[in-house]
């Protein structure tokens, strides 16, 4: 299961690129909606907390926000990170979304690659190739063309799968309105509840995983290495924040209000930025005298990424100490620390530690990114930061 779910992560982030287009229409809003009568021609981002796609797209969409619904059609792929998305409309290429409930009910022309707590595909859809999805619960009543893999802790299978079923579950129940035309093929801790009605045409393939399999499933370190490695990270990760603060003080307070004011810009940012990059650094990489230009660019966004969970850190700290003192006036420095402590204990937990450093760097990175942009503007303006 972890595996898989490490797995769907990877290939979201690194490998749903949107094609190239010739045109890029860029939306930053609180809430948009792209009416019925209106045509894109080309990629449409988008990010905001409320975004509703009415229209018609001729390109890919890639969206970031908290509620996402898109009823228009998409002639091409979505790419979209939020925390609940609802696709109504046809999808004429792949789905590709993080989200904590993903509910698709649209004819989808090829893959649906989804990460999410529940992921529901619906009695109208129809998936043109195969369905990849990871999560904690899925309910599967549509039809898939092809094959469908994943895991799940809980899944029911109650529509038609044109190919075979792969999954790692804890729990799966296949419906009366189950068809599988091929073999069905899981591994759990114990046997799928099958409605008699249900029908399987190839084999099934049942593989019992034990309570000794879990745990070596994935070796868990000591509590020594656990403990020398947080406080390896805490040490470094506090020496890099402390130094942030003395000396760019002015940017940690501004990048700590992008983050509060508009965090959804901020991950529609980043979303955008983790696109945007591999094109423009395979473009940069093709002569010699771009190759130079594409490590500085890599290497610049290494270091926002570092920045970014910084300036989460530090807004958590200042929220934290807040809360304990009851005082509004805290010492930036204190902040700092405090903040970086419990990022960095949440990131070193089992489970949610690599779901914790996903969302701290999602997050931070485009609120970073923000204050670099504003204090460039204000120099550009002859307007220096005060230090």
């Amino acid at each position: 299961m972890k595996r898989i779910t490490f797995f769907f992560l990877c290939f979201l982030i690194l490998f749903g690129v949107p094609r190239p287009a010739f045109a890029m229409t860029v939306v930053v809003e609180d809430s948009v909606t792209l009416k019925e009568e209106t045509v894109i021609e080309g990629n449409y981002a988008v990010t905001g907390s409320t975004i509703t796609i009415d229209g018609t797209v001729n390109g890919d969409l890639l969206c970031a926000g908290q509620t996402i619904i898109i009823r228009g059609v998409i002639n091409g792929d979505v790419l979209c990170v939020g925390q609940t998305i609802t696709v109504e409309g046809p999808v004429d290429g792949n789905i590709r979304t993080i989200a904590q409930t993903l509910t698709v009910d649209a004819d989808i022309a090829r893959n649906v690659m989804a990460l999410g707590q529940t992921i529901t595909i619906g009695k109208n859809a129809i998936v043109g190739n195969e369905l990849l999805i990871a999560g904690q619960q899925a309910n599967i009543a549509g039809f898939v063309t092809n094959d469908v893999i994943g895991g799940f802790q809980t899944i029911l299978i109650d529509g038609v799968i044109g190919g075979s079923v792969k999954l790692e579950t804890e729990s799966m129940t296949l419906g009366k309105e189950a068809n599988i035309a091929g073999s069905l093929n899981y591994a759990s801790s114990k046997k799928a509840m099958i409605d008699p009605q249900a029908t399987i045409a190839g084999e099934v393939v049942y593989r019992e995983v034990t309570r000794s399999e879990k745990k070596e499933f994935v070796r868990t370190p000591s509590k020594w290495q656990r403990t020398r490695g947080f406080v390896v990270d805490f040490i470094i990760t506090l020496i890099f924040g402390l130094l942030f603060i003395i000396f760019l003080p002015r940017v940690v307070e501004k990048a700590q209000n992008m983050l509060e004011k508009t965090p959804w810009k901020s991950l529609g940012i980043t979303v955008l930025t983790l696109c945007v990059f591999p094109i423009a650094f395979l473009l940069l990489c093709i002569t010699l005298v771009g190759i130079p230009f594409a490590l500085i660019f890599a290497m610049a966004l290494f270091v926002l990424f570092f920045a970014g969970k910084l300036i989460v850190a530090y807004s958590i700290g200042c929220y934290v100490i807040r809360l304990l003192v009851k005082k509004s006036d805290v010492r930036p420095m204190v902040c700092m620390a405090a903040g970086i402590f419990v990022t960095t204990l949440l990131c070193v937990l089992p489970i949610i530690g690599g779901i914790m450093s996903m969302i701290v760097y999602m997050f931070g990175f485009g609120a970073m990114a923000q204050a670099v942009f504003i204090k460039a503007q204000i120099k550009n303006r002859g307007i220096a930061f005060k230090k």
